[in-house]
């Protein structure tokens, strides 16, 4: 990538990409020829298989060494250049050449080169929309998990479901306690219903989206769930529905558990 006041040289294979910034009067060859000693170190250094399984730069941190011993050597133009085979370089370039282009080629013809224009055309996480560059940037990386499965979609129903019947219940006592001095259901029962429906919501939450105490919460609301089913409403309800309210309860706890991170993110590269 060719420009006034800097030029942008890269190679890459299909798993890393090499890149150096230079000045403008900066030998071609000597980059390329750094690009190159960069590209076989790493291969030498890391497998294919070992980079395709990192999540982050930083597992790399020991090839910065290299990288900056290789770049104060580059430096230093002339005494380089009498220690790489230039002939070498020059014949290997004119049988593969590379492909110039210049920050006109990146820009959108329907857009003005303004320079805000290209200062966005560059983003990495943008997309043209209405005939105007959107970015959608943002700083650190997003933590993604695992797609959700059947059985744990089917999951999040039932406990939707069982949350919205304990909260017709839960108002229904509290309302009948106040009618009923003596007969009438507890008030502690109202709100045992309505602590169940809080508790089935909470853990479709935390099964849904990234919590930092996921799967602690989960696995305590499933010991609440337990207790308040066997402790204080199963007096008030059929057994076989107290048992499913536990059930699904413990299914959420236990996809919560077995919901992971992805091993590496979508469209992540190093």
């Amino acid at each position: 990538l060719q420009e006034d006041t800097f030029t942008i040289h890269c190679i890459h294979n299909f798993v890393v990409g090499f890149v150096a910034v230079c000045e403008p009067t900066y030998s071609h060859l000597l980059a390329y020829s750094f690009l190159d000693e960069l590209y076989k170190e790493f291969n030498i250094l890391y497998t294919a298989s070992v980079v395709a399984a990192v999540r982050r730069p930083y597992s790399f941190i020991e090839f910065d060494g290299f990288l900056e011993k290789v770049r104060q050597k580059y430096n230093s133009p002339r005494s380089v250049a009498a220690r790489v085979n230039l002939p070498a370089l020059r014949t290997e370039l004119s049988l593969n050449p590379p492909s110039m282009m210049s920050l006109s080629d990146l820009t959108p013809s329907h857009l003005p080169t303004t320079p805000s224009h290209t200062a966005l055309s560059l983003t990495p996480n943008g997309n043209i929309a209405n005939g105007h560059i959107v970015d959608h940037s943002q700083v650190g990386v997003t933590v993604q998990m695992m797609p959700l499965t059947v059985a744990s979609r089917v999951s999040m129903v039932l406990a939707v479901v069982l949350s919205l019947l304990d909260l017709y219940r839960g108002f229904f006592s509290l309302s009948q306690s106040d009618l009923e001095e003596y007969d009438g259901p507890s008030p502690l029962h109202g709100f045992g219903f309505l602590l169940e429906s809080f508790i089935l919501i909470s853990q479709v939450e935390v099964l849904r989206r990234y919590h930092r105490f996921r799967k602690l919460w989960s696995l305590g609301c499933a010991v609440l769930m337990l207790l308040i089913c066997l402790l204080l409403l199963n007096d008030v309800r059929e057994t076989w529905l107290s048992l499913l309210y536990v059930v699904v309860s413990a299914c959420i706890t236990l996809h919560t558990l077995n919901r992971n991170f992805r091993k590496k993110l979508s469209r992540f590269n190093v």
